[in-house]
């Protein structure tokens, strides 16, 4: 407090009162001869304006250092383990607040794209803000976190029945079991695994445009997209299927209306965001545009979404494609043995079984053109769909408005409506 240029003399001294022998050296050093003062000081106040800052900084060192030196015999602590504890809380504190700027930074950093925050204004008119889906950390959030905060939270979740190990490499069962056995053996398990229960989905709004005024782009940053059914549907190869096929690689259905036949975008996509079995999911994509074509790229996507779930459902040719994207690329995703490892992470994180992608080949091997074409009926719905646009209102929101597609609702950063 006394380095912040912040704190105030009245808060400083009434810190100070709680410590009389200090309040009391403080107000002795004020009265001495070598401040030369003409009168006689009765307050804290009065003492740190004649003695300054520095000194009281000085004496509150001093009268630290002679604390830790003293041993607490009730306690049965010696002088120097009382000493060994302050410096550990103090290097433990440092490295806290260390960490807590570090996310900070990183968190103003991103603050400045577009695209961070449409997902989080997507996040928040999709799910609600109270939705852990749209939960999000802010610079104010991670301040007012505390070592005790985060000693609670270990204590609570950094237990042995919630943690998977997962080793891979030129190692034998016996050998990885042995190593993890030295390493973790004597860890033990206290309590139960902790369960995580994420509420389902709300009622789907209709489809509103919600716009983020960004003054100045030369483009928009959309999000269009929808909740979801869980990953244990028996409509999961198909709506993966039907992924590939509509917002996946060039030649999917959006990149052939929105940059092949027109030239709306560079890049989009749209696919499944599948979530742990029995939780909810979102099926959304997303893509930057010319500033002044937002209207135009919107209805054409929005037309292909109409499209997919109603008279134009996929075709062969189609299905075959979305099963070569998904399944073709892999191989790509655990080429190496980090990959492997974060795929099997992966698999731990979502409760799914550990032959899992031997099944994933199989069942979107399975898939016919109906059964695509029957999910993505069953599940697209243009009708209660969101649509985030991040851009420069003055630019965007007339052509959006007289569009007709929707409704065109202002939000701030974090989602909320401005009236």
């Amino acid at each position: 407090m006394l380095t912040d240029i912040k704190s105030g003399l009245h808060e400083i001294a009434t810190l100070l009162r709680r410590d009389s022998g200090l309040s009391a050296h403080l107000i002795a050093i004020a009265n001495s001869a070598a401040y030369g003062g003409t009168g006689t000081i009765g307050s804290i106040e009065e003492a740190l304006q004649r003695v300054g800052f520095g000194e009281v900084f000085r004496l509150v060192g001093v009268a630290a250092n002679h604390a830790v030196g003293v041993p607490l015999r009730c306690y049965g602590l010696s002088a120097q383990r009382l000493l060994a504890h302050n410096l550990y809380s103090g290097l433990a504190a440092e490295a806290v607040a260390r960490r807590k700027d570090a996310a900070t930074q990183t968190l103003q950093r991103v603050e400045g794209t577009a695209s961070t925050v449409g997902l989080r204004i997507f996040n928040v008119t999709l799910w609600g803000a109270s939705h852990p889906y749209a939960r999000t950390a802010s610079p104010a959030s991670i301040a007012s976190i505390t070592r005790d905060d985060i000693v609670r939270f270990h204590d609570a979740n950094v237990r042995p029945q919630n943690v998977t190990i997962t080793i891979v490499g030129d190692v034998t069962d016996a050998a990885a079991v042995a190593a993890a056995t030295k390493l973790f053996g004597q860890w033990q398990r206290t309590g139960e695994r902790v369960a995580v229960n994420v509420p389902a989905a709300p009622t789907p709004k209709p489809t509103t445009i919600y716009l983020f005024d960004r003054p100045g782009s030369t483009q928009s940053t959309v999000f269009i997209g929808q909740t979801a059914p869980s990953r244990s549907t028996s409509d999961f190869y198909a709506l993966e299927t039907m992924g590939g096929l509509f917002g996946g690689p060039t030649g999917s259905r959006l990149t052939m209306s929105l940059r092949e036949r027109r030239p709306l975008t560079y890049a989009v996509s749209h696919y499944p965001v599948w979530r742990r079995a029995g939780d909810p999911s979102s099926i959304h994509g997303s893509s930057n545009v010319d500033a002044t074509k937002t209207d135009s790229a919107i209805m054409v996507w929005v037309g292909e979404l109409k499209r997919l779930a109603g008279p134009t459902p996929p075709t062969d040719a189609e299905v075959a494609f979305g099963k070569a994207a998904m399944v073709g690329s892999l191989l790509t995703r655990i080429e190496t043995i980090d990959e492997v490892a974060n795929r099997l992470n992966l698999l731990a994180r979502d409760a799914l079984p550990a032959n899992f992608y031997d099944d994933y080949v199989r069942g979107m091997n399975r898939v016919t053109a109906a059964e695509v074409g029957a999910a993505a009926a069953k599940t697209i719905d243009p009708a209660h769909t969101a649509i985030v646009v991040v851009g420069d209102r003055k630019q965007v929101e007339p052509a959006l408005r007289a569009s007709g597609l929707a409704p065109v609702v202002i939000v701030d950063q974090f989602g909320v409506v401005i009236p």
